[in-house]
Order: C-alpha cells, then sequence, then structure tokens
C-alpha cells in the first residue's frame, strides 16, 4: 500500500477547510496521517511482518502562486518534503509479508 503515514507512535486528523478569495468557505475535509507502528503491530497480530520504505519524490514541484491546498516540494538536507498548503505529506510504501 502507499498512503501517508509517520514513523512514530503519533497520529494526525487535521480538518483542511480552503476559502475563497472573499474568505468564503469553498470546501474541507478530512486529512489523516497514521503511525507506522500501530500499522505494524496491527500486521503482527494479523499474522504480517511489515516492511516500510519511505517515498522521496525525485522532481521539483513549484508552489502554487493561490497558496491554497497543491502539491508542491521543498528542498531540505534530507532531499525534497513534499507539502500540501501548509501540511507535510510523509509518503511511504508499505508490504504486508506473510509470516513464515
Amino acid at each position: 500500500m502507499s498512503s501517508i503515514f509517520y514513523d512514530g507512535p503519533v497520529e494526525f486528523s487535521t480538518l483542511i477547510k480552503e476559502y475563497d478569495a472573499d474568505h468564503k468557505e469553498m470546501r474541507s475535509y478530512h486529512f489523516n496521517i497514521c503511525p507506522l507502528p500501530l500499522l505494524e503491530k496491527k500486521m503482527s497480530r494479523a499474522g504480517y511482518r511489515m516492511e516500510a520504505q519511505s517515498f522521496e519524490i525525485d522532481i521539483d514541484l513549484p508552489r502554487p502562486e493561490h497558496r491554497s491546498t497543491g502539491t508542491y516540494t521543498v528542498r531540505s538536507e534530507k532531499g525534497r518534503l513534499q507539502f500540501t498548503g501548509a501540511m507535510h505529506l510523509p509518503w511511504w510504501f508499505v508490504w504486508a509479508v506473510p509470516n513464515d
């Protein structure tokens, strides 16, 4: 699976609201970032071993001029980080490997 995870024991649930130029709400939606340690524990209980690899985007995406949501990248000493609006997007690939 590919999703947004945090590599520590913390879960994030965020409500994102986007506004137009007149500050009227255009849309809102929830965004969740799940903790990898919790997923690993659940997989273990189900008889699987978890393998995970962080996804590192290999292209530069400019920040949208509108400053609303929209994926863009920021270079850091750890490589490129993905964001949408003000929110960091820590993408991971996760595999469930059956225990032998």
